[in-house]
């Protein structure tokens, strides 16, 4: 690695760990979940997917009752954050084996580990949404799980390719996030 790369690295890697410190979430104390306002009601129009789902622009689905859209789109919401929990289970297990082969005073075996306490929130935070919103929700197929169980080691052989394969989920997903 060049001088100037290691520099910017480890000078990227202390800003995301100082964050780490000042910046942090809790899923259980952020999110007001006993508020009747986060109440969970799956007849909530809000729910509805709209034309940009490839279910929700379909004649069929607009056919439905307003409760029956409503309880589909929240039944798609809380699949969706069951695929976030498998996800972030994968990343969580790489980026153990990512610390495992960094020494444990470096910078980067110390962001390893403030990723991984942001991860589990996520994963708290996604779980408690799936059971507050009452439906059948089944995550990943088989095929993923399994393909899911090659990638941690990544974290530790091929550390470069293991954070493309975060980017790859990570990024669809916060995306959507934001839609």
């Amino acid at each position: 690695m060049l001088a100037s790369s290691n520099t910017d690295y480890l000078a990227t890697i202390r800003r995301l760990n100082h964050a780490s410190v000042h910046k942090r979430f809790d899923a259980y104390v952020d999110v007001p979940w006993e508020d009747p306002d986060y109440h969970i009601d799956p007849e909530d129009p809000r729910w509805e997917l709209d034309a940009r789902e490839p279910l929700g622009a379909t004649g069929w689905y607009r056919d439905q009752s307003p409760a029956v859209r409503a309880r589909i789109g929240l039944d798609t919401a809380a699949g969706r954050m069951k695929y976030g929990i498998e996800f972030e289970n994968i990343l969580s297990r790489g980026l153990l084996e990512f610390a495992a082969a960094r020494s444990s005073d470096s910078d980067d075996f110390r962001y390893a580990y403030h990723e991984l306490i942001e991860e589990g929130q996520h994963s708290l935070m996604f779980q408690e949404f799936v059971n507050r919103s009452g439906g059948l929700v089944q995550g990943m197929p088989a095929a993923y799980r399994l393909l899911g169980r090659a990638v941690p080691c990544l974290g530790r052989r091929f550390p470069e390719l293991f954070f493309v394969y975060v980017l790859a989920g990570e990024v669809p997903i916060d995306q959507l996030q934001r839609r």
